[in-house]
C-alpha cells in the first residue's frame, strides 16, 4: 500500500512536530507528487486503512535528517518513534530502499503518522509504503539476485574489454573497461548492495558515490564514440559537441557535495546536467544513421536502450512527472545490455579492422611485387636489380639469347614472347631449386643472375647448366622454331655492383664474339675460361 496515495499529506518549509502535524489545518488529501517537494512532510493514514498482516514501513534510502512514526490508538494515546539516517542504514533494501518493522501490538491504531524532516527528494515521501514482513524478506533476496546478476555482467565485461584494450591495443575497448566498471559501481551504490561491503557508510556518502560514479561513467561515452568513429563519420562540430556534453557531464561530479555547502535542489540540478549528453548523443546517432555509418548499427544495439532510458530519468528527474522507484530498474538493466552489446560491437570491429589491414597490406605487397616483377617472365625486374644489396661472396652473370632478333623477325614478336616467357620459367625453376640467389629480366632478352657459389667455378657450373636448360626448355615448348641459344658472362661481385657488372657484361661480349652458345669468366688462377656447350667448369 503506498502512504503517499492512501494518505494525506501535510508539506511544510520548516520542520513540524508530531503535535504540530496533527492539530494543523493543512492537510491534502488529495496531494500531487509537485506538493510532496518539500523539506519537510508527514503522511497520514486512517486505522481502518491499514492491512492486517505484520507491517513494514519501506521508503527510498536517500539522505534525510529524520524519520518518525507515530501512532494514536483508539483511545488517543500516542506512540512515536525516531529514526535517525542510520537506522535507514541499518534496515536497507536492496533496490535504494529501507524496511522499518512496525510494532502495532497486535491491533490497529486509530491513525497512523510518518513524518521525514529535511528531506533531498520528493521520492522519500511519494515512496513510502506499507509491505508486509513476508514481502520484505522476499524482495529482499530477489531483488538482490537481479542486481548481483547486473553486477555481474558489468565487471565480467569491463574484465573482458580490459583484456581487448591490453590485447588488441583497442582504444574503445580502455574506456568502455572504464565505463563498465563505473556502472557497475553506480548499480552497487544505488541498488544499496554497497552495503554488503562497507555497512558503516551513511546515506549521504552512499548518494554522493552515486552520483558521482553516474556522472563520471556517463561521460565515457564521449571518449567512446570518438574512437569508435572515425574522423569521416564524426565531423569536427559534433567533435566539439560531444566534448562539450562531457564536461558539462562532468560537472555532475560536483552536485552532490555542493549540495552540502549550498542549499539548493540536488536531485534535479543532477538530472538536468545530463541533458546536453542526452541531446548530443541521440543527436550524434540520427545524423550517422541518416549518413549509413558502417558502425552505427552496432552502436545503435548497445546504446540505444541507456540512452532513451536515460533521457525519461532525465525527465522524471527534474520533476516533470512521476513514475515509481522501480522503474530505475529498468535503466539498471539497460546498463547491463549495454555492455554485452557494445563489446560485441567493439569485437566485431576489431574483426573488421584486422580484416581491412590485412587486405591493404596484401594489396601493398601485390602492388609491391608487381612494380618490381617483370609481367611477361615472372622474374624480378631492373628495378629490383638496381635496389638489390650485395654480398661480396656473390657472383653476377649476364645472360642474353643468341640472335633473338631473327626469332622475332622470322616467327613474330607473339612467338617471342613465348621464347622469353620459357626462359623466365626456366630461370625461376632455378632460383626456386636452390642453385641461384635470384634472377631479374634487365630488358629484352637479357637477364641478370646472383649466384652463390663457394667459388667462381662452381658458380660457372651453375650458371651453365641453367644456360643449357634454357635451351632445351625452349626447343621442347617451341620445336617449330628450331634451336635457340644463350650466351653468359660471369663475374664475382667484389665490392663495387659497377665494376661487376661491366666485368659480367665484358664476358658475354666476349662469348658473344667467340661464337655464342658459351660461357666466359676469368678462372680463379686470372686466366680467362670459356665453357661450351657439354662442358663442365673445372
Amino acid at each position: 500500500m503506498n502512504l503517499f496515495a492512501a494518505g494525506c499529506l501535510l508539506a511544510s518549509d520548516a520542520p513540524l512536530s508530531l503535535e504540530e502535524a496533527r492539530t494543523s489545518n493543512r492537510w491534502d488529501c488529495d496531494a500531487g507528487f509537485r506538493e510532496a517537494g518539500t523539506r519537510n512532510a508527514w503522511l497520514r493514514l486512517e486505522g481502518e486503512q491499514l492491512p492486517e498482516f505484520v507491517l513494514a514501513l519501506q521508503g527510498m534510502a536517500a539522505p534525510v535528517g529524520a524519520l518518525t512514526i507515530a501512532t494514536v490508538g483508539k483511545d488517543g494515546t500516542v506512540e512515536a518513534h525516531r529514526y535517525s539516517e542510520r537506522d535507514l542504514v541499518d534496515h536497507w533494501m536492496p533496490g535504494n530502499t529501507y524496511a522499518l518493522p512496525l510494532d502495532l501490538n497486535g491491533e490497529r491504531p486509530a491513525q497512523l503518522y510518518v513524518g521525514l524532516e529535511n528531506q533531498q527528494s520528493h521520492l522519500l515521501t511519494t515512496e513510502l509504503a506499507l509491505i508486509s514482513q513476508t514481502d520484505a524478506v522476499n524482495r529482499r533476496v530477489w531483488i538482490s539476485v537481479l542486481f548481483a546478476i547486473c553486477l555481474g555482467m558489468l565487471f565480467i565485461v569491463a574484465i573482458l574489454s580490459a583484456v581487448m584494450a591490453v590485447v588488441l591495443r583497442n582504444r574503445v575497448a580502455r574506456w568502455h573497461a572504464f565505463f563498465c566498471v563505473l556502472g557497475g559501481l553506480y548499480i552497487l551504490s544505488s541498488s544499496s548492495l554497497i552495503f554488503l561491503i562497507f555497512p558503516e557508510m551513511g546515506l549521504w556518502t552512499r548518494s554522493a558515490i552515486n552520483y558521482a560514479s553516474l556522472a563520471v561513467g556517463v561521460s565515457m561515452i564521449g571518449p567512446i564514440m570518438l574512437r569508435y568513429f572515425d574522423h569521416r563519420e564524426l565531423t569536427r562540430p559534433y567533435r566539439i559537441a560531444i566534448r562539450i556534453a562531457v564536461a558539462v557531464t562532468l560537472v555532475n561530479t560536483f552536485v552532490m557535495p555542493l549540495s552540502a555547502i549550498f542549499d539548493f535542489p540536488a536531485r534535479p540540478v543532477f538530472h538536468l546536467l545530463f541533458l546536453p549528453c542526452a541531446v548530443v548523443v541521440l543527436g550524434t546517432m540520427a545524423m550517422l544513421l541518416r549518413k549509413r555509418s558502417p558502425e552505427i548499427r552496432g552502436f545503435m544495439l548497445a546504446w540505444a536502450a541507456p540512452a532513451l532510458l536515460g533521457v525519461e530519468r532525465v525527465l522524471r528527474g527534474s520533476d516533470l512527472y512521476y513514475l515509481p522507484l522501480f522503474t530505475d530498474y529498468l535503466f539498471f538493466f539497460g546498463l547491463a545490455f549495454q555492455a554485452v552489446a557494445m563489446t560485441i560491437a567493439i569485437g566485431l570491429q576489431s574483426m573488421r579492422a584486422q580484416r581491412d589491414l590485412e587486405a591493404a597490406q596484401q594489396a601493398e605487397a601485390r602492388a609491391r611485387d608487381e612494380a618490381l616483377t617483370d609481367p611477361l617472365t615472372g622474374l624480378a625486374n631492373r628495378r629490383d636489380f638496381d635496389r638489390r644489396t650485395w654480398g661480396q661472396s656473390d657472383f653476377i652473370a649476364i645472360l642474353d639469347l643468341d640472335e633473338f632478333k631473327g626469332v622475332n623477325d622470322r616467327h613474330g614478336h607473339a612467338v617471342g614472347d613465348r621464347v622469353l616467357a620459357e626462359s623466365g620459367s626456366v630461370l625461376r625453376r632455378a632460383v626456386h631449386g636452390g642453385q641461384m640467389m635470384q634472377a631479374w629480366r634487365l630488358g629484352g632478352e637479357e637477364f641478370a643472375l646472383a649466384i652463390d657459389a663457394p667459388s667462381i667455378e662452381h658458380a660457372a657450373h651453375a650458371l651453365n647448366a641453367v644456360r643449357q636448360n634454357i635451351s632445351t626448355g625452349i626447343a621442347a615448348a617451341l620445336p617449330a622454331i628450331g634451336r635457340v641459344t644463350a650466351s653468359a658472362g660471369l663475374a664475382p661481385m667484389g665490392g663495387d655492383l659497377r665494376q661487376a657488372y661491366r666485368a659480367a657484361d665484358s664476358a658475354l661480349y666476349k662469348a658473344k664474339a667467340a661464337g655464342r652458345d658459351r660461357l666466359c669468366f676469368e678462372s680463379t688462377n686470372g686466366e680467362r675460361a670459356t665453357i661450351f656447350p657439354g662442358q663442365r667448369a673445372a
